[in-house]
């Protein structure tokens, strides 16, 4: 289930953007830039996902007990990369990366 959800997370996107449900670009006529558009929507995206965890995951998790998505303990990782007392603000400028690298990748496969 773990694996076939993230995959799914992967396949989604690209399906909406090939078959042209969606795009990652401007409004066509809109006078906005690319790189303005692109920074507006990653923006938005990492402060959705910030709300979301800050509002609702975490004070859940501390409510139940149960360490949903990491919010209580961090992840055991090889390696220990995402640990000690700043987890969760590593995990969150990791997020915010891949988001940034992700909508890049859309963003020019789109362009192309």
């Amino acid at each position: 289930y773990f694996f076939i959800m993230h995959w799914l997370l992967l396949f989604f996107p690209i399906y909406y953007l090939c078959s042209g449900k969606v795009s990652t670009l401007p409004f066509p006529n809109s006078g906005e830039t690319y790189v303005s558009s692109f920074f507006k929507w990653w923006s938005f995206s990492c402060i959705m996902f910030g709300i979301f965890y800050v509002t609702i995951i975490t004070p859940l998790s501390l409510y139940s007990g149960i360490n949903l998505n990491y919010m209580l303990n961090p992840p055991p990782t090889p390696g220990n990369i995402i640990s000690g007392p700043n987890y969760r603000l590593m995990s969150c400028a990791g997020t915010s990366l891949s988001f940034l690298f992700i909508r890049a990748v859309m963003s020019l496969a789109e362009l192309i």
